[in-house]
């Protein structure tokens, strides 16, 4: 009897350690619509306060322009009404200036190119964009206006 109940309390902690990073919303790539601050990559927060993304809705494209620290980047999704959390970027354009941080920037853009989907943050918020695995490839905090 005792090895039953060991095994449900164990069920239930597995089942809280999986819901637990993901506040259970569902999210859609047309969420991302607006200004986000680049704040984490890959779990390493982000230095350079000049990193955002903004996304425009444009019928059922998501065009993305921003900045990875100090060059500029440009790029399209294509909205997925099959699949509302997918992200699949044609290849990004971006500028070549010299810039003091590469290293921040570098990250930044070798992170983007392993997102494939949308997920929810720990807030309202947050979102992040991750990889094929769930993985948090940039956590991205929503821009005040």
């Amino acid at each position: 009897m005792k090895m039953k109940k060991m095994n449900g309390m164990l069920a239930m902690a597995c089942i809280a350690a999986m819901t637990g990073c993901n506040n259970g919303k569902h999210v859609t790539a047309e969420e991302l619509t607006g200004r986000w601050n680049i704040v984490e990559v890959s779990g390493e927060s982000v230095k350079a306060d000049k990193a955002f993304f903004e996304f425009v809705k444009e019928d059922n494209m998501l065009r993305l322009h921003g900045n990875a620290g100090c060059n500029l980047i440009n790029t399209e999704t294509e909205l997925d009404v099959k699949q509302p959390a997918a992200l699949s970027f044609s290849a990004p354009r971006v500028t070549m200036m010299a810039c003091p941080d590469l290293e921040t920037e570098s990250k930044i853009l070798n992170a983007f190119e392993n997102v494939t989907q949308v997920k929810s943050g720990k807030t309202e918020t947050q979102l992040h964009l991750a990889d094929k695995n769930g993985k948090s490839m940039l956590t991205l905090e929503k821009a005040a206006l």
